[in-house]
């Protein structure tokens, strides 16, 4: 079976009540896979725990994810995607979303 890494990325100490509710969204219909927390070293992570305890993190400078600029040089970097070795696939998950159902393993067998 492959294995699938989902990545919740922050960027703020606070969250509103929707990003709130997506955040357990997120954790209800994609908890059987890894969750890991990806942003700026930083932020305080209380909020995020309170909602995943069981999160890995994957903390990094900030001043590589400030600006969309940066943040997208450091997604296509080789330093992002050798912390992730250990995973088949990542899943960035962004709080401005909502995740209806887990459908991981079928498109895996599409062979995309």
């Amino acid at each position: 079976m492959k294995k699938l890494g989902v990545l919740i990325s922050f960027y703020k100490d606070n969250l509103s009540a929707n990003e709130i509710l997506s955040l357990k969204r997120c954790v209800s219909i994609l908890g059987n896979h890894d969750l890991i927390l990806f942003g700026p070293d930083n932020v305080d992570l209380n909020i995020y725990f309170k909602y995943v305890p069981e999160a890995k993190t994957h903390l990094v400078p900030s001043h590589c994810l400030k600006g969309a600029d940066n943040y997208s040089k450091f997604l296509l970097s080789e330093d992002f995607y050798n912390f992730y070795k250990e995973y088949d696939f990542i899943l960035l998950y962004q709080l401005d979303c909502y995740v209806f159902r887990d459908e991981f393993n079928h498109w895996v067998s599409q062979n995309y």
